[in-house]
């Protein structure tokens, strides 16, 4: 004998989402396919149960919504930016927030093109957002792809060098230069400056066809300090051939530009993350 269990309100509310969606597409299956009409619809179904249970009385359920609004992507914006306008609870508005920043923070990461690949290698850099609060951790995440079709070897990447926006920052067993461009703000001063010494080890790794391989800088650290106020443009080269860090290569690669923002007041940090 089978026993049948009532589903708890809060559980189901916490399923609803997923509900509009399980059934749109058994429709769907029966009938062939969803219009396009049609899926945005259950789209638009679902962001909206996500967004009611923002204020919903389990904390489960509520974030279980923030992480389906970011995961329903920028069709997400604007009902949350017409939720924010309705002046929800202080939960609710600080988690549409951070689901609508979430979102942005995906596409950003999307759009982001490495550099002219070099002998099947690419060099990508990355941050996790665009605008920075003065004194805010900044991390740069540096890619080495191999996009071709032959296996690679790369030395892995170490300390950079840093050149520009009045920075120069040598360091021993440097493996590639962050190039810094300040596009506004107050013209930086700069700290200090250290010879390079013997070079990298160059003891290398395989990259196979498909591979990647990441580094994380903490920028600040790189710098012995903080960018100031101001828009900056971020360009990474790896010595690839320079220092025979790839072999085989005939030249060094070098990754995107990168644009990053570092906003001087509240105000304009609050702008930014589009709060009110």
């Amino acid at each position: 004998m089978t026993k049948t269990v009532p589903l708890h309100a809060p559980t189901a509310a916490l399923l609803l989402p997923l509900l509009f969606v399980a059934v749109a597409a058994a429709a769907g299956a029966r009938e062939g396919s969803l219009t396009v009409e049609e899926t945005q619809k259950t789209q638009a179904a679902a962001i909206a149960a996500n967004l009611k249970n923002l204020d919903h009385e389990e904390a489960a359920a509520r974030e279980l919504a923030q992480k389906q609004l970011v995961e329903s992507g920028e069709p997400a914006l604007k009902p949350i930016e017409d939720f924010l306008a309705r002046t929800p609870s202080l939960e609710a508005k600080s988690r549409a927030q951070a689901a609508a920043a979430g979102i942005r923070q995906r596409m950003r990461q999307a759009s982001i093109k490495g550099g002219k690949a070099v002998g099947g290698l690419q060099a990508t850099l990355r941050t996790e957002k665009e605008d920075y609060r003065a004194g805010e951790r900044i991390e740069l995440e540096f890619e080495l792809a191999n996009v071709g079709e032959k296996d690679l070897a790369v030395a892995p990447q170490k300390r950079l060098t840093v050149e520009g926006a009045g920075w120069y920052m040598a360091y021993t067993s440097c493996t590639g230069i962050l190039r810094i461009t300040q596009v506004s703000g107050e013209k930086q001063k700069g700290n200090g400056l250290e010879a390079c010494g013997s070079g990298p080890d160059t003891a290398t790794q395989p990259l196979k066809p498909g591979a990647t391989v990441k580094t994380v800088y903490d920028l600040s650290e790189l710098l012995r300090g903080a960018l100031g106020p101001g828009t900056y443009d971020l360009q990474i080269d790896y010595f690839a051939q320079s220092k025979k860090l790839a072999p085989g290569l005939e030249a060094d690669v070098s990754s995107n530009v990168l644009r990053i923002r570092v906003l001087g007041s509240v105000l304009e940090s609050e702008k930014a993350e589009g709060k009110p």
